[in-house]
């Protein structure tokens, strides 16, 4: 799915979807039509409107709406930053697996340039290595962490030629092997 930006909205390309906080739709609508004079006076319709959009009769303003034909963005992933890869940051070519990402080019037929499969140790010791050029540029996901499974322990006394023992702990299951093996 493409992301729009706050001057693709300001062209009238896409509608905003009013799902975020009256913070953020205001933040949004400032940025998006900043010679609007009409959004310095924030209004019920601000609120409760499902679409904003640019005005098709009045350049420069926006109108709120409670359907739309156009395609339509949530207020919060127009105020969240898109994602750019850093040198040197690991990404996903599509196809390819994941490399090394060097640098951007763009107006180019692969824009993205990363080091070649099998050269990362060549890049990461300062030597000299092959690079390879894409199209295709994927931020690598990365898993949330696994939840352990809590063991419920037991904690046992032993007492050792008539002395306690520091009390042993087992799992409930390790326990009641020892149990039915006595």
């Amino acid at each position: 799915m493409k992301k729009y930006t706050i001057e693709d909205a300001s062209k009238g390309e896409v509608s905003i979807k009013n799902d975020g906080t009256y913070e953020q739709i205001t933040v949004l609508l400032s940025l998006a039509f900043p010679n609007d004079r009409f959004r310095f006076f924030p209004t019920q319709d601000i609120a409760t409107a499902k679409f904003f959009s640019a005005s098709p009769n009045l350049a420069g303003r926006y109108f709120h709406s409670y359907e739309t034909d156009l395609p339509t963005q949530s207020v919060k992933d127009f105020l969240t930053p898109e994602w750019k890869p850093e040198r040197g940051e690991m990404v996903s070519i599509g196809g390819l697996g994941n490399r090394i990402f060097l640098a951007e080019i763009k107006g180019s037929i692969h824009p993205y340039i990363a080091v070649d499969s099998g050269d990362e140790d060549r890049y990461y010791n300062g030597c000299t290595f092959r690079t390879i050029g894409y199209t295709e540029i994927k931020q690598i996901e990365t898993p949330e962490p696994k939840q352990e499974r809590s063991i419920e322990t037991i904690e046992v006394n032993v007492t050792l030629n008539g002395q306690n023992i520091n009390p042993m702990r087992f799992s409930r299951r390790a326990w009641g092997k020892i149990r039915t093996n006595q």
